[in-house]
């Protein structure tokens, strides 16, 4: 069998596997914990010199703020049999072409979930990607120049906020 029929046969399987659909209230924790557990580990995401409870009141704060206010797409992948497990999801600009946040849980990496289902929901490959978070992952893209990072700060929130360019709510 050929690579491209083994790859096309493999993104069939995980479509068949996998559903996505758009933010429901009860996603809201579970964007959190995961981001909060991933984000924390990595000492370039977070301000140096913070402790543990500051990281995670002020990856918390960031974080919900962005989601409620900052107009950005978010997709959930989650099984197709069961829409309340949810196996990633992604959370972005799609005029920017501005990856906020993404996560895959670990069962699920190297399947193609972000590469294959969602980054084609919110990104535009003609154009740069840009990340939030300098994660290893994002770090490796960096090398490759496939992206680069550009840190929405809470400044940038505000100023959108105050110009109106942010909905109320989640």
């Amino acid at each position: 069998m050929s690579e491209a029929n083994k790859q096309s046969m493999t993104r069939q399987s995980l479509i068949d596997l996998v559903s996505v659909r758009e933010l429901e209230v009860g996603d809201v924790n579970f964007i959190l914990d995961s981001s909060i557990q991933c984000l924390r580990r990595y000492t370039e995401s977070v301000s140096m010199g913070m402790g543990l409870v500051e990281s995670v009141q002020y990856l918390e704060t960031t974080i919900l703020y962005a989601l409620q206010r900052m107009g950005y797409s978010i997709f959930i992948a989650c099984e197709a049999e069961e829409s309340n497990n949810i196996v990633g999801y992604i959370v972005a600009d799609t005029t920017k072409n501005h990856i906020y946040l993404q996560y895959t849980k670990y069962a699920f990496r190297g399947m193609g979930i972000q590469k294959d289902i969602l980054l084609p929901l919110v990104v535009d490959p003609t154009k740069p990607l840009t990340y939030n978070w300098p994660t290893k992952a994002v770090l490796k893209l960096v090398k490759q120049q496939k992206a680069k990072v550009a840190k929405v700060t809470e400044l940038d929130m505000i100023t959108r906020l105050e110009a109106g360019d942010a909905r109320e709510g989640v």
